[in-house]
């Protein structure tokens, strides 16, 4: 048995171990608890200095996916991935084999994150031609979700003709080799995407069957109604009048129909009576639209200065980003909005200059200057009021981009912008950096891409010395 002197040196012994355990992790424990938080704000320990260094994070994600990252010139890596680096401005490069690479100078902030998002686009798309007989006339939804046109009747088809793209060429893919005979009317295609890179083949509204009854499609001109539901045909006295909206003398029509881009219609009421008071009802509708977008997205600074200095706002898929041109000269004031951690670092441009195609990004408050028309401004007729700017602005102004031969609009990410510039079509950020050729054939006439990206669709006329109209093709930019 232990004597009394014992048990009182172990009951000490207990003591002071309880104590020293009960310091220990009064201290550890905080000290863990410190360390895992740091961590979790990217800090990372030090070696040399044998401190907590602190980091940012950079997420290099990129579509497709599993390509190399490139950091300064050094691989460190593929995509999609998570990396820690010390804060400061980076050369980011994602290069993937058949594909155009993407690159950015980048800032990191210590303790936040930023995001590459980067989409490849590729070097040689596949096309496939949709009207290898042309087609007369085309309208795109509102929405861009749909495409109408008019397959003209007694066309003789003809061999497919490749189109000219970016270097190398597109390649036609295998089913266009034999010619597609398709009978008269009007079509709708659809620009969703579908699984599997399956597409709809376009549908006719019209019936494919003639009548003696039937309208003449061949001297139609196609229009949306602001909710994509109806289909406005205009009917003119002969083929000069498909032109009509760009002429200064109105041609003389024949008959209106509206037609249900959902169905084939099989009857045929003319409206030309009333079909100028439906048209200024869409123009109003439209109008409204746009107002209650300027209303409720545009931050209350700028609602004026867009009003007198901007013409041709178009609000991205995501209406967080205006896509504009600059009528007059304007300087959009500074921290229109509390400033965003981790914003767009490219270099941006707040002063306007007339003429010149901007970005503005709602979330962020910055402005990215795309691209000059390089054109003569247009003179307002009446300079005394700025309050009062002349109506005839916007009309003067279509005509200007219409004489430019350029067209900008969104692509379905609301991070990127198809430009139609000399007939070639590219794609570029919304901050003007990464601008890639889809096609450098300088004959496209239109361009919008399907509803997730994965094919654009361009009408382009055909090559000189070819009596051919207008044909309908898709480029595939997605595998």
């Amino acid at each position: 048995m232990l004597n009394q002197e014992a048990i009182v040196i172990i009951k000490s012994s207990m003591k002071r171990t309880r104590i020293v355990v009960f310091f220990t992790v009064l201290i550890v424990i905080p000290a863990i608890t410190y360390f895992v938080i740091q961590l979790a704000r990217g800090y990372r320990p030090d070696l040399t200095t044998r401190t907590l260094k602190p980091t940012g994070l950079l997420v290099a994600q990129s579509l497709p996916d599993n390509a190399q990252i490139l950091l300064d010139g050094k691989t460190v890596g593929a995509t999609n991935a998570s990396l820690n680096l010390s804060p400061g401005n980076y050369n980011v490069e994602i290069k993937k084999e058949n594909f155009w690479p993407w690159h950015k100078r980048l800032t990191i902030e210590k303790e936040l994150v930023t995001q590459t998002n980067s989409l490849l686009f590729p070097i040689s798309p596949t096309a496939k031609q949709i009207t290898p007989q042309g087609l007369l006339q085309f309208s795109i939804s509102q929405d861009k979700s749909r495409i109408a046109y008019i397959v003209p009747k007694n066309s003789s088809i003809t061999p497919t003709i490749p189109i000219k793209g970016a270097s190398p060429s597109p390649s036609l893919s295998p089913d266009q080799n034999t010619n597609i005979s398709t009978a008269s009317g009007i079509y709708i295609l659809e620009l969703s995407d579908f699984p599997f890179n399956l597409n709809r083949d376009p549908k006719p509204i019209t019936p494919t069957t003639p009548t003696t009854t039937a309208p003449d499609w061949n001297k139609a001109a196609l229009t949306w109604s602001p909710d994509d539901r109806q289909l406005m045909a205009r009917v003119g006295k002969d083929k000069k009048c498909l032109d009509f909206d760009r002429i200064k003398n109105p041609c003389t029509l024949t008959s209106v129909y509206l037609l249900d881009p959902s169905r084939t219609n099989s009857q045929f009421i003319n409206i030309i009576l009333t079909h100028k008071q439906l048209l200024k009802d869409w123009e109003a509708q439209r109008d409204l639209r746009m107002a209650q977008l300027n209303q409720t997205k545009i931050p209350k600074p700028l609602s004026d200065l867009f009003k007198l200095h901007t013409a041709k706002l178009s609000f991205s898929p995501d209406e967080t980003k205006i896509l504009y041109i600059a009528t007059s000269s304007a300087t959009i004031p500074d921290d229109v909005i509390p400033p965003v951690p981790a914003s767009n670092s490219q270099p941006q441009e707040r002063t306007l200059i007339p003429g010149s195609v901007y970005v503005y990004d709602l979330k962020e408050d910055r402005n990215f200057k795309l691209a000059d028309l390089n054109v003569p401004t247009p003179t307002p007729k009446n300079t005394k009021s700025v309050k009062n700017p002349p109506k005839t602005a916007l009309q003067d102004w279509s005509g200007i981009i219409e004489a430019s031969n350029k067209s900008w609009s969104w692509f379905p990410t609301s991070r990127h912008i198809i430009e139609i510039s000399g007939g070639a079509t590219s794609v570029s950020e919304y901050d003007a950096t990464n601008k890639v050729v889809i096609d450098s054939d300088p004959s496209t006439l239109a361009a919008v891409a399907s509803s997730a990206g994965s094919r654009l669709f361009v009408i382009k006329k055909q090559p000189e010395g070819f009596d051919l109209l207008p044909s309908l093709y898709s480029l595939r930019l997605k595998p």
